[in-house]
């Protein structure tokens, strides 16, 4: 099943280790870190390390494609976003 909101992401596989088929843009990776950091400054939170910063990130990213398959429903971008900003918080 392919989502057209996330056409870098596939349930069950890790948003940091995606296989050569389906790679991760840099642009993303940055894209996604920095709405993490921007979601914890707002809410005045404690910024994570890097690493622990990705394992949210990561986690974020699989709990909202779980979610979206779980539903059976094709998520709008600000559906994803949303879902996003609620796992990071």
């Amino acid at each position: 099943m392919h989502f057209s909101g996330t056409p870098h992401f596939r349930p069950g596989s890790s948003f940091f280790s995606a296989s050569a088929a389906e790679p991760i843009h840099r642009d993303l990776l940055r894209q996604y870190t920095n709405r993490a950091q921007e979601i914890l400054i707002s809410h005045r939170a404690c910024l994570p390390d890097d690493d622990r910063l990705q394992l949210i990130i990561e986690a974020a990213m699989e709990a909202r494609g779980l979610f979206f398959v779980a539903a059976m429903a094709e998520p709008t971008t600000e559906e994803l976003d949303q879902c996003f900003d609620k796992f990071v918080l």
